[in-house]
């Protein structure tokens, strides 16, 4: 398997979360009454937060690929890049972390910032990508007129 297949991380970090929801659900915050064991929080977190991480990652980087394999021109990958780079900055600032008022709660809070950081890593990947094709096709001119 030459390529990572990006479905697969993706299923397994929904997964992943769904049994972290589950069995913090069911485990480690079952009722009020009932304290809640250290343990059980603490593998309900690692699930959650590992499923996330790995939803991410398979969400930038499909994102990613569709992006720069399916923009015709080098300049036309730069251009994007740097929109959403721009884009995901100002999206943060104004949403996730306004500094005059206070951010929104709870989950509303948690989807701005997902947002925030797919569109800057996107962009920012789109940039790291355009920036080694043009660093590899110098180095092969480089290496063909010697």
């Amino acid at each position: 398997m030459n390529k990572i297949q990006l479905k697969y991380v993706f299923m397994f970090g929904a997964f992943l979360f769904i049994f972290g929801l589950i069995y913090g659900i069911a485990f480690a915050f079952p009722s009020p009454d009932v304290p809640s064991e250290k343990v059980n929080v603490s593998i309900s977190f690692w699930s959650l937060s590992v499923g996330v991480v790995l939803i991410e990652i398979s969400i930038i980087g499909g994102m990613t690929r569709v992006i720069f394999n399916y923009l015709p021109t080098s300049l036309s990958v730069l251009l994007t890049g740097v929109f959403l780079v721009a884009s995901g900055c100002i999206y943060g600032v104004q949403f996730v972390f306004p500094l005059p008022r206070p951010p929104p709660d709870g989950l509303l809070w948690a989807c701005h910032i997902f947002a925030s950081i797919t569109l800057f890593l996107v962009g920012l990947l789109l940039l790291i990508l355009f920036f080694l094709k043009k660093f590899m096709a110098n180095k092969a001119l480089q290496r063909t007129s010697r």
